[in-house]
C-alpha cells in the first residue's frame, strides 16, 4: 500500500511521475493480454508470461515504495 502525506511542491512531481510508471506498467498489461487473447493463450490458467510480466512489475513497485 502507498501512503503519501507530503504535499510539497517538489513531491508534487514525484506523484506525477509514480502515476505515468503505473499507468506504463498497466499499458504493458494490457499489452500482453491483448496478445494472449489474440493467440488463445490466456484461457488456459496463468500464463507464464503473463506471470513474469506482473512479478516485474511487482519488483518495480516495491523498488519505488
Amino acid at each position: 500500500m502507498f501512503i503519501f502525506t507530503d504535499t510539497t511542491a517538489s513531491n508534487e512531481m514525484n506523484y506525477k511521475d509514480f502515476a505515468e510508471q503505473i499507468i506504463a506498467l498497466q499499458n504493458a498489461d494490457l499489452q500482453l493480454r491483448d496478445e494472449l487473447m489474440r493467440d488463445g493463450q490466456l484461457f488456459d490458467g496463468y500464463n507464464k508470461q503473463m506471470e513474469k510480466l506482473h512479478n516485474e512489475n511487482a519488483e518495480v513497485l516495491k523498488k519505488d515504495n
